[in-house]
């Protein structure tokens, strides 16, 4: 699911914690559902068994899954959130409302992180951002990784400058990255590299964040420890292995790292300088990287051309 959005003076950055702990295990139940499967929140400690990933192309399957679990369970709050969930991705969250809060009736930390996420959704009646930062005080305190994540964002959002609602999100950050959220691990990894808000800026710790969230897969960070690497930020320089990074996650789609290499390649920055080569990374990221290209250099890009 979507989190909230960083303020842009935070964000910028390229930038982690030695062990993290992995999810923990499904709880044990009697019986597996195809609700569970299709609607199940993988960082939810109540979940019975791995989900399977949830779309909005696979969201009204999940719903009539939910639906019919419900019908023989009606008052299992699990299968409550499922619904609700599967609901959210099918674009229906007033729909989702109801098994929702029922669910979170029961001190359900899932249950709040997803009302959360109903309430602070834009495009409906029911937006409700104080609602929405109420849910997610909830869901953290219950324990719920992304709820935790998503106050910490909440808590940024509304920083006025003396560092006090910043310094008030690490803690929840730090909490959500002990539960393995590489979210939490990169975005703790900025704050150190930034520095401000009353933080001190801190690289070597700024890359130790980073290189956690990389272990988790975490392609903003790959961008991130690869720019560390490349400049000697907090690590001792290595421009191969930062470049190795920053192509394995370009590589993978990530529109950011994208743009880098392109950036890299025009310049020769820790790579042989190659035009051509760099229009062409531009060009991978889409429209994003046109309008890079177009801010940066002053000229439009024709990828058609390419």
């Amino acid at each position: 699911m979507p989190s909230a959005k960083v303020p842009a003076a935070i964000l910028p950055a390229a930038l982690a914690l030695g062990a993290v702990l992995a999810l923990a295990p499904p709880a044990r139940a009697g019986a597996v559902t195809d609700c569970d499967r299709l609607a199940g929140d993988p960082w939810d400690p109540r979940r019975v068994v791995e989900p399977e990933a949830l779309t909005a192309a696979n969201a009204a399957e999940a719903v009539a899954a939910c639906r019919q679990a419900l019908e023989e369970e009606p008052d299992e709050p699990r299968l409550k959130l499922e619904l609700g969930r599967a609901l959210l991705f099918q674009g229906f969250p007033v729909k989702a409302l109801e098994p929702l809060t029922e669910a979170a009736e029961t001190d359900y930390a899932a249950a709040e992180f997803y009302l959360g996420f109903a309430y602070e959704r834009e495009g409906w009646d029911g937006h409700d951002k104080a609602a929405a930062r109420k849910h997610y005080e909830r869901g953290a305190e219950l324990g719920h990784a992304q709820a935790q994540h998503n106050l910490a964002l909440a808590l940024i959002s509304e920083e006025q400058g003396d560092g006090r609602h910043v310094r008030e999100a690490l803690p929840w950050l730090e909490r959500a990255s002990e539960q393995g959220l590489a979210e939490s691990l990169y975005l703790q990894g900025v704050l150190y590299f930034n520095g401000g808000y009353g933080i001190w800026p801190d690289l070597e710790r700024s890359a130790e964040l980073f290189r956690a969230a990389v272990d988790l897969g975490h392609d903003a960070s790959k961008l991130a420890l690869g720019n560390a690497f490349v400049m000697g930020f907090g690590v001792e320089k290595d421009p191969p292995r930062g470049l190795a990074l920053i192509v394995e996650a370009a590589e993978n789609g990530f529109p950011s790292a994208q743009i880098e290499l392109g950036r890299m390649y025009i310049k020769g920055r820790a790579v042989e300088r190659n035009e051509e080569l760099g229009y062409q990374w531009f060009c991978k990221a889409g429209t994003a990287g046109q309008a890079h290209f177009m801010m940066e250099y002053g000229k439009p890009l024709s990828c058609n051309e390419l």
